[in-house]
């Protein structure tokens, strides 16, 4: 018994001297704990930071690509986590009060807030204040060079769904700097349905995007270049597996 002991500590010191699970910890000028870092892995992190009185005050989980971060309050419910690349906000971010009801879930591109969904005070979506789409598929993982059809859901509780156009693509950057320059496909709904339908294509597996932007537009009068309406930004993660090989014959 006492050399099984033994030989779990072992392995609980080689396991931190190995580098997995080496933690380090910085202090306030007072003796305090400020700072507690945890190296899970490689390329990840681990960062707790705490008020003065030893309270956790935020997470930060570091990737080698993104963050991810929760912060709390003082009575131990979280007040608010998200995601941030390059230092931006990216993606959904969700608010909370102290009591631990959700407040607003806000997304994200590039620190630009691009859609909100609101809640009441018991924490139920409020439809009419909320500004925000779904994009659904037949599954997160699609096959490379298949033609995928998906469709969008958009909820806008002011919105009087005069005219929708949806404007996507594979290939529009993280920060969407391309989105002028790329060819963007067009989808189209009628006023009476929030239901946008398109198709995608992936040509790279792995990892993959789709972004794109929906217009929304009301008009004053018959003519069309007297438009007023709002763009939505969207993005939704996908996986694409590798086929064997290249389709016979590729489309264009």
């Amino acid at each position: 018994m006492l050399k099984n002991f033994f030989f779990t500590v072992a392995l609980l010191l080689l396991y931190n001297c190995n580098g997995n699970g080496e933690t380090s910890i910085e202090y306030y000028d007072t003796g305090e704990v400020f700072k507690k870092t945890e190296k899970r892995k490689v390329g990840q992190e681990v960062i707790y930071y705490y008020h003065k009185d030893g309270i956790l005050k935020s997470i930060v989980t570091v990737y080698d690509d993104e963050t991810s971060y929760k912060m709390f309050f003082k009575n131990g419910q979280i007040s608010r986590e998200g995601k941030i690349r390059d230092f931006k906000d990216i993606g959904w971010h969700d608010f909370y009060n102290e009591a631990g009801k959700k407040t607003a879930s806000i997304f994200f591109i590039n620190n630009k807030n691009c859609q909100v969904k609101n809640y009441d005070e018991n924490g139920n979506l409020n439809l009419q204040e909320s500004l925000y789409t779904e994009l659904f598929l037949p599954s997160d993982t699609l096959e490379q060079y298949k033609e995928t059809e998906g469709y969008l859901r958009y909820h806008n509780g002011k919105s009087k769904y005069e005219y929708i156009d949806v404007y996507l693509n594979s290939n529009i950057n993280s920060d969407f700097s391309n989105i002028y320059t790329v060819a963007l496909d067009t989808f189209w709904s009628k006023e009476e349905n929030k239901d946008i339908y398109f198709k995608v294509k992936f040509e790279n597996f792995g990892k993959n995007y789709i972004r794109g932007y929906l217009y929304d537009a009301v008009s004053d009068s018959l003519d069309i270049y007297k438009l007023n309406g709002i763009r939505v930004w969207f993005e939704k993660e996908v996986f694409v597996k590798k086929k064997d090989g290249p389709p016979l014959v590729r489309e264009y």
